[in-house]
């Protein structure tokens, strides 16, 4: 794990690529309006972020709707805007509000929840252990509105000698495979080919979680199935992560798997994760240095506290160079079209 977290510091700033006509350049451009959507994501949109807001230029809020929309926190940015700044809804177009709306979210967010209650039914029926993992996990038991956490798919975690029959009660649920996807089995991936149910969900049945292991992975699958907790959801207990194997998930997604860019909504699960649940941190930091993820959660934290002001219970360990924090910070909020970067760091 150590290698991919500290490999940030080698990485340059100030590239340049070419979308259709346009010139994406990420140097040290809209410093502010970088530190105004981490802090939306740090403090879950606190009221105390106006005054911060009102000293965006026009071009730092062009920028930070866009990357919102990229990053999918722009649910956040619009019920920030409703609740402590509704003059600022203005700002946001007819292109921003595509694909973004809040009747978009909630449906799909509907529909995700009934299709989990659906498949934790089936899969209590066949006595197959199984978690919902991460957003899953996160938009239903502990987001106060689960638009607020938008997901792509839902993640359901069993285990390998159960993966297969798993994915034979998904489709008979009325799951389908996917045409554009290629078939692969459990020995080619972390998870089993993407289906697509009702409604346009995406369901991904994982028997590992990251395509590219790590020597901590097994442990913490492991601890997810066996710590499950039950939440009741639209009637019915599912089975969801654990409040610390959630946060240790979510570190391995963003460190490992993405390199940390895959967006700041990372920080606002770490805000809400804590304030439903109470996270244990003592345990959290024991369990992620025996699993291998002990500098990429101080990382992760570091960037969580620079942004809240202190305004939290967590002591984060002070070697993290600020550089870092500096470069980790500038990934999360990375244009979507420099796909290259992160698939060269996860080869090496």
């Amino acid at each position: 794990m150590d290698k991919p977290v500290f490999a940030l510091l080698a990485i340059g700033y100030g590239q340049c690529v070419n979308r259709g006509n346009v010139a994406i350049r990420e140097d040290e451009t809209a410093i502010e309006a970088r530190r105004f959507l981490l802090r939306l994501a740090a403090t879950g949109g606190s009221a105390a972020l106006s005054s911060e807001a009102s000293r965006l230029a026009p071009e730092d809020w062009d920028w930070a709707i866009d990357r919102a929309r990229q990053h999918r926190i722009f649910p956040l940015l619009r019920d920030w805007m409703g609740k402590f700044s509704p003059d600022l809804l203005d700002r946001l177009s007819e292109s921003a509000h595509n694909g973004n709306s809040a009747r978009h979210w909630a449906m799909k967010a509907m529909a995700q929840r009934g299709a989990a209650i659906e498949l934790a039914r089936r899969f209590d029926e066949a006595e197959i252990r199984y978690t919902l993992l991460k957003g899953g996990a996160l938009a239903l038991t502990a987001y106060p509105d689960p638009v607020l956490r938008p997901m792509r798919d839902l993640d359901i975690l069993v285990s390998r000698a159960d993966a297969l029959k798993a994915y034979e009660i998904a489709m008979k649920a009325g799951f389908l495979q996917r045409a554009d996807v290629a078939p692969h089995g459990l020995d080619d991936k972390h998870h089993l080919p993407i289906l697509t149910g009702k409604n346009g969900v995406l369901l991904e049945v994982h028997h590992r979680l990251a395509e590219r292991g790590w020597s901590g992975e097994a442990d913490l699958c492991q601890h997810l199935l066996d710590n499950s907790v039950l939440a009741e959801i639209g009637g019915y207990k599912v089975r969801i992560s654990n409040p610390v194997g959630t946060l240790l998930h979510l570190v391995a997604h963003a460190g490992l798997s993405h390199l940390f860019n895959n967006g700041p909504q990372v920080l606002a699960d770490i805000h809400h994760l804590d304030r439903a649940h109470g996270l244990d941190w003592l345990l959290c930091r024991q369990l992620a240095e025996q699993m291998g993820l002990g500098r990429a959660l101080e990382l992760l934290l570091a960037v969580y506290e620079r942004h809240t002001d202190g305004e939290n219970p967590i002591k984060t360990d002070n070697s993290v160079p600020a550089d870092l924090v500096d470069h980790t910070e500038q990934l999360m909020l990375q244009h979507s079209a420099l796909e290259w970067e992160r698939s060269l760091m996860r080869r090496h």
